[in-house]
């Protein structure tokens, strides 16, 4: 029964509130429901207190607690339900008073509009069992070793993805995201299949296997993968193993993000021709087949923000990268060079990396450092910003020349012979 029954003014009647008390412990009584600690008190009845607490988890990167934010925190003492959302330190107070011990959960559906998923065939989002406690509440730090430790990482990812994205001026992907966080390594994919699934060119159990295999190395049976399309439809796929740590995951989960922006964006027809050229090459393929330049100029962009969030995110150097490894690419010619090489050192940090993908393009439109790009070519770009290059991530915009046109045009020739020779330089000219 809950608190707040009240006569017709509005206020509560305590007389009519304790009758109801009464006949809830008489009923607990009866069906051997009643805590034991009340049995004999049948005069005597406990205060109503609303459950508080906090959510914390462990950032490897830096070996400390932070808060978990815009989770949801269920109560429940039989039928009587409850939830308190998390705020920005963690903190939440549930919406409903208890008089004996509740048992608590954690809901990874944020108050933001996004939910994370546990696999790829769950048809809830991910759900941690916490204990049966005091009515006071409860508080929780979900360590390395703990089973939702992966879902509040990448809950947080997220949540520092749009902030970052509100700071660079980038727009923000769908709020509704579904997003499954893996227990595993390896690599992650934006299908964005709520979104695209139906579309023309991308509608059948088939389609959807060979892209997990060929995105994702996830080889599923097709009983299965008819469950992840008609039910669970994940837009994000995210390898969020303890093992990779904080650092890793929000990198790979911002390099994702930074796609859903620009499916957002560009719209379901545009996502297709992306999500059919990893289908028909293998990732990336070697830069020589149909729509390599889409895939090129997409995943520029979401390497660029991946690893410009990491920067801003956990400071230079980190355990994923330096600045100086961001800025060190060495362009390679599509058909000729790999998709994206990075070299680490003996720490696993990225000190260069390579490929006919145009990673460090858009960071060399950006910075201040006027370095050697290739043959004697210097970086001499320096007047544009974030806003400015997703600005130029238009649905025609399908490779780096079209992209170069439309930076060019939307921002009035600024520096224009310094950018020509900048794509020149990355073999996009």
């Amino acid at each position: 029964m809950e608190d707040g029954l009240g006569d017709e003014s509005g206020r509560v009647s305590q007389a009519l509130t304790g009758f109801y008390y009464q006949l809830e412990d008489e009923s607990l009584r009866l069906t051997g429901l009643l805590p034991n600690d009340k049995d004999g008190e049948s005069q005597r009845m406990p205060p109503s207190r609303t459950p508080t607490g906090r959510l914390q988890v462990r950032n490897t990167e830096a070996n400390t607690l932070i808060p978990v934010v815009g989770v949801k925190v269920k109560t429940r003492r039989l039928v009587k339900l409850g939830h308190g959302w998390t705020n920005g330190a963690g903190n939440y107070t549930v919406n409903k008073s208890y008089r004996y011990d509740v048992h608590y959960s954690v809901s990874f559906e944020n108050q933001s509009g996004f939910k994370v998923w546990n696999t790829l065939l769950d048809v809830n989002p991910a759900n941690f069992n916490g204990p049966k406690q005091n009515r006071t509440g409860w508080s929780y730090n979900f360590e390395t070793n703990s089973f939702g430790w992966r879902f509040a990482t990448v809950t947080n990812a997220v949540r520092r993805y749009l902030v970052h994205a509100s700071a660079f001026g980038i727009g923000h992907p769908h709020s509704n995201l579904r997003i499954a966080a893996l227990n595993r390594t390896g690599a992650s994919s934006a299908p964005m299949l709520r979104r695209v699934w139906g579309t023309f060119g991308f509608s059948t159990n088939s389609a959807f296997g060979n892209f997990l295999l060929r995105a994702n190395g996830i080889s599923l049976a097709v009983n299965y993968i008819a469950t992840v399309t008609k039910l669970v439809q994940p837009d994000l796929i995210i390898s969020a193993a303890v093992g990779r740590g904080t650092a890793q995951i929000y990198t790979t989960t911002f390099h994702e993000l930074a796609h859903a922006s620009h499916q957002t964006k560009v719209g379901n027809n545009y996502w297709v021709k992306y999500i059919n050229y990893i289908i028909t090459y293998g990732s990336y393929g070697e830069g020589d087949g149909n729509n390599a330049p889409l895939c090129a100029i997409g995943e520029a962009w979401g390497n660029h923000i991946g690893f410009s969030m990491n920067l801003r995110e956990f400071g230079n150097p980190n355990s994923v990268i330096s600045l100086n490894g961001f800025e060190d690419f060495n362009p390679e010619e599509s058909g000729v060079g790999d998709d994206l090489i990075r070299r680490v050192d003996l720490n696993g940090r990225i000190t260069s990396w390579e490929g006919w993908i145009p990673g460090g393009l858009m960071h060399d439109l950006l910075d201040n450092n006027a370095d050697i790009i290739r043959g004697g070519i210097r970086d001499n770009v320096t007047l544009y910003n974030h806003q400015d290059v997703f600005n130029a991530l238009d649905s025609d915009v399908i490779s780096p020349q079209s992209f170069r046109d439309r930076l060019l045009s939307e921002n009035n020739n600024r520096q224009r012979a310094f950018v020509l020779d900048l794509f020149e330089a990355y073999f996009w000219d």
